[in-house]
């Protein structure tokens, strides 16, 4: 008895029994083979620790009696002028030449140095232990 193997491929038995008619080859009935090629990501530096929690602190400041000024109230720069005027000032500053502070109405005013009577302003906040900066003139 003979025996005998037969493969059976109709797709390729297919195209080889239409290429003789001209047809399409049978490589380009082949389905496309698309090839993904996976890379392992690169290995990055693990995050930086976050910083430390903060911790409540609590300050207790205490002021002397003549720095609070009368009656708890803050205490309040005195602004003499040549023209014998006093200005009063809860905050004052040097800014482009000129003294701008904030009245008790809270006001800004602005005052040049050539008003100013600088001797009799450093005796008077002197005296209430106060030390106003003004500005060069």
């Amino acid at each position: 008895m003979k025996t005998s193997l037969l493969l059976f491929a109709p797709f390729v038995m297919a195209t080889a029994a239409f290429a003789q008619y001209g047809c399409v080859p049978a490589a380009s009935l082949l389905p496309p083979v698309t090839v993904i090629v996976q890379t392992a990501p690169a290995e990055m530096a693990p995050p930086p620790l976050p910083p430390p929690p903060a911790h409540p602190v609590m300050h207790e400041y205490n002021w002397s009696d003549e720095a609070k000024g009368s009656a708890g109230n803050p205490p309040t720069y005195t602004i003499a002028l040549k023209n014998g005027y006093w200005r009063i000032a809860v905050i004052a500053w040097v800014q482009d030449g000129k003294l701008h502070y904030i009245d008790p109405e809270h006001k800004h005013q602005a005052l040049s140095s050539d008003v100013i009577d600088r001797e009799a302003t450093a005796r008077v906040n002197q005296q209430k232990n106060l030390h106003l900066e003004l500005p060069p003139g």
